[in-house]
């Protein structure tokens, strides 16, 4: 198996009979993110949601796990490809 930073990151995809799950990428920052973000019933027992957060600010956060061999973050679709 190649480690993991020799699979580009759009690429390192696993696949359920259900589920998608992938790295969060850049295009899947938008608004539609951050209102669930920003939202206090979807984040209520999350670590986020303590405060508002702006798109500048989230990017920022995703640029943490750019090119990072150690710390990653992931997104979860349905088969559909509706984000959950």
């Amino acid at each position: 198996m190649p480690a993991l930073e020799a699979i580009p990151q759009g690429q390192r995809i696993l696949v359920g009979k259900k589920l998608h799950l992938r790295p969060l990428e850049d295009s899947d920052v938008d608004d539609e993110y951050l209102s669930w973000l920003n939202n206090p019933e979807v984040t209520r027992h999350l670590e986020t949601g303590r405060s508002s957060v702006s798109l500048s600010d989230l990017r920022k956060y995703l640029e943490r796990f750019q090119n990072n061999t150690t710390d990653l973050i992931f997104t979860l679709w349905t088969k559909n490809l509706a984000n959950i």
